[in-house]
């Protein structure tokens, strides 16, 4: 981690197999995520770090291709969500102390997943490089939605998708 005041290394991780794409900081400073780059199932990893012993807390495993994005999910209730995207074409979401998957999806033909965005209201904002927008306000029942729209021109199959719940 990088003082930007200074330009100089403030934190020094352990070194991790793969290269890591992605790096997320929690709300309370406490806290890192990093995603690592990989291929069949191998790195494809996020990383959980505590700030202030630099000791890895979780690591969360499921995803087949680069994890492309991390982030810890603004979320009301109080288990704490981390959400993450990757090349694979797949979002998925964590339960950050128990590294159970809870919602994994699989975006047909929207190829490598490049980015993500949380916002405030809990709901999520994705990139493909095919231009697939996705997003899903979660509900304040105890399940996640998503919603898949496409931006530009008409696709009749995401004009068709319903919300997907799962939990």
């Amino acid at each position: 981690i990088w003082d930007t005041r200074t330009l100089q290394e403030s934190i020094v991780f352990p070194k991790k197999q793969y290269i890591q794409s992605h790096c997320d900081v929690s709300e309370d400073g406490n806290y890192i995520l990093s995603s690592s780059n990989g291929f069949n199932g191998q790195g494809c990893e996020v990383t959980l770090w505590d700030m202030r012993t630099t000791k890895l807390v979780n690591e969360y495993w499921g995803h087949e291709e680069t994890v492309s994005a991390c982030y810890f999910l603004p979320w009301k209730e109080s288990v704490e969500l981390i959400a993450t995207s990757s090349m694979d074409g797949t979002v998925k979401v964590w339960e950050q102390s128990t590294c159970k998957c809870l919602l994994s999806f699989r975006f047909p033909g929207s190829g490598p997943l490049t980015s993500i965005a949380p916002y405030p209201d809990g709901s999520i904002g994705e990139t493909a490089g095919e231009g697939v927008d996705v997003g899903g306000p979660f509900s304040e029942e105890p399940q996640m939605e998503i919603l898949i729209a496409k931006r530009g021109r008409e696709d009749p199959f995401l004009n068709n998708v319903p919300l997907l719940e799962k939990m």
